[in-house]
């Protein structure tokens, strides 16, 4: 039987690889919602859970409005 994941679990997944492949570089600070969500053709409340998934990951740091790159996710 396949295995389901939420929406916002693909995204951030997908934003995770974004990240890695050099998309999104360390200390930089992420779009916003709103730009990100016609970027990846999704919802802003589901760009939001998806952001909150991988600041609780520690992928992603809060630094005023939007996240950032977390610098030391690469040690990870």
């Amino acid at each position: 039987m396949a295995t389901y994941y939420s929406k916002a679990h693909r995204l951030s997944e997908t934003i995770r690889t974004d990240i890695e492949s050099g998309v999104f570089a360390l200390f930089s600070r992420l779009p916003g919602e709103q730009r990100l969500a016609g970027m990846y053709n999704a919802a802003r409340g589901t760009i939001r859970k998806a952001l909150a998934r991988l600041i609780d990951e520690g992928l992603l740091v809060r630094q005023g409005t939007r996240p950032v790159v977390n610098p030391e996710a690469s040690n990870k």
